[in-house]
């Protein structure tokens, strides 16, 4: 217990995920609680961009992972990263019929929408449906939601959304990630940067949207032809 919960408050509290991977780990090898800490063991290798070692824990939770939703939308959001979609589909279907699902198959049905149809609209429509009928989970919709908004250019629905967030646990890092996201939707790289560099506590996603703000700068027309190259290097 005390292993698991440490961990957990590291997660919480913006601490080292390495450490709360070793205190995972040590749990893990006790055995109990074992659904909760292979779910927090999961996230905490996701957010630090460990894809093998989230993969060969996954293979080895096989059996977890199709009990368990937690595991299984970690799974299915690894899909959807690698653009492996079908598959990605039939395990949202998976996850749908699953109890305690929380609004989880309509938020991976809503990260596809973005990722390969681009229909930001329509994401923030089915987004605002969860939110209107899930009382559980609630505020990792709501971020995805200001995702969607920031990237269908509803600035201010974004911000409205990144602003109920800023108040709770990681909200300000939260907060400054959907600034960065509207200000790459309006071209403003600099304020991208600039917001994503107030980020606390960076987890492997910032990087990544660094690096997308490097590539929409150097895919710009209005970047001077001498300096694309070496922005999308």
């Amino acid at each position: 217990s005390a292993a698991y919960l440490e961990a957990f408050l590291l997660r919480l509290s913006g601490g080292d995920l390495k450490d709360a991977v070793l205190l995972l780990r040590e749990a893990r090898k006790i055995g109990k609680y074992m659904n909760s800490v292979i779910a927090d063991l999961a996230i905490c290798l996701k957010l630090l961009g460990r894809w093998s070692d989230l993969d060969t824990l996954l293979q080895e939770e096989t059996r977890r992972v199709d009990r368990n939703p937690v595991l299984l939308d970690i799974k299915i959001g690894i899909l959807v990263a690698a653009g492996e979609f079908p598959e990605a589909e039939r395990e949202i279907g998976r996850l749908r019929a699953m109890p305690f699902d929380d609004g989880r198959a309509d938020c991976r049905e809503a990260t596809i929408l973005m990722n390969r149809d681009h229909e930001f609209e329509a994401a923030y429509q089915l987004l605002t449906d969860v939110l209107n009928r899930e009382t559980r989970g609630a505020l990792g919709v709501r971020r995805l939601r200001a995702l969607a908004a920031a990237r269908g250019k509803r600035y201010e629905e974004a911000r409205q959304d990144a602003a109920q967030l800023r108040p709770r646990p990681g909200g300000e890092d939260t907060y400054q990630r959907i600034e960065a996201e509207i200000k790459l939707a309006q071209k403003d790289y600099e304020g991208a940067e600039a917001a994503r560099h107030k980020i606390r506590f960076e987890t492997v996603q910032d990087r990544l949207l660094g690096a997308r703000i490097l590539e929409a700068k150097g895919l710009d027309i209005r970047t001077p032809l001498n300096k694309r190259q070496s922005l999308l290097d």
